[in-house]
């Protein structure tokens, strides 16, 4: 059975992002990817890093690969990186190509419109955590590893949180600007009727609605509205 561990940030990401991959599965592999497959790796402090990075960059406007924000980052990320391969290996006790570890974090910064997606600022990190995927892999190949035996990353960072899937598959989020709302509260509460996450898990809120609207048949919703998406929903489905 493949195995695919998710790093994010809070506790319902994992779960928003476990029902997406369910769904996507589904639809394209005629495959059931039973809730066990999937392993909870928690946060490990991306989020702190790329909030770091986004904030000095916004003052600095410079998003060369040189730079030491971006430098500070990938070592960040790499050592990240490292730190998911080992979880997962404590779970697994032996990790295969077949495995997958989603890279996800939420930004907590607003697109507005997905077209700003492509902006400098914004794709500036989608670069830096594909070029730090390839830089983890070349560091795994000078300590011996060969790629049989190393897990396929998969990013998936999101303008401004996880809960902006869920929002593309109940509303139509260009017509109604949902890109301009801000995580807290006003997102949380438009996707979960509540600005507490604790309060949508202990009302089942949470699961209703997950379960509910981010099905394989609203696949083409997400890839339509949330362009960082649509490189993990073409990877998985192929």
């Amino acid at each position: 059975m493949r195995n695919i561990a998710i790093l994010r940030d809070g506790l319902s990401d994992f779960y928003v992002i476990r029902k997406f991959l369910q769904s996507i599965f589904k639809k394209h592999r005629k495959e059931e990817l039973p809730d066990n497959c999937f392993i909870d790796l928690d946060q490990l402090n991306i989020f702190n890093s790329l909030s770091r990075y986004l904030h000095n960059t916004s003052n600095s406007s410079n998003y060369s690969f040189t730079s030491d924000d971006s430098n500070k980052l990938l070592k960040d990320l790499i050592a990240i990186y490292y730190a998911c391969y080992q979880k997962t290996l404590r779970v697994n006790s032996a990790i295969s190509n077949k495995e997958i570890i989603i890279i996800n974090s939420d930004t907590e910064k607003l697109l507005k419109d997905r077209s700003n997606y492509f902006t400098e600022w914004a794709y500036s990190i989608n670069r830096l955590i594909y070029f730090s995927i390839e830089k983890f892999y070349e560091e795994m190949v000078k300590q011996g590893y060969n790629y049989e035996i190393l897990p396929y990353f998969i990013p998936l960072i999101l303008f401004p949180s996880s809960e902006i899937l869920v929002a593309s598959c109940i509303f139509d989020i260009s017509k109604e600007n949902i890109r301009y709302l801000h995580p807290t509260p006003q997102l949380k509460k438009k996707v979960y009727d509540t600005e507490s996450i604790p309060e949508a898990f202990r009302s089942g809120k949470l699961f209703k609605t997950i379960n509910t609207y981010l099905t394989e048949d609203n696949i083409n919703n997400v890839y339509k509205e949330i362009p960082e998406a649509r490189l993990l929903i073409h990877t998985l489905t192929n």
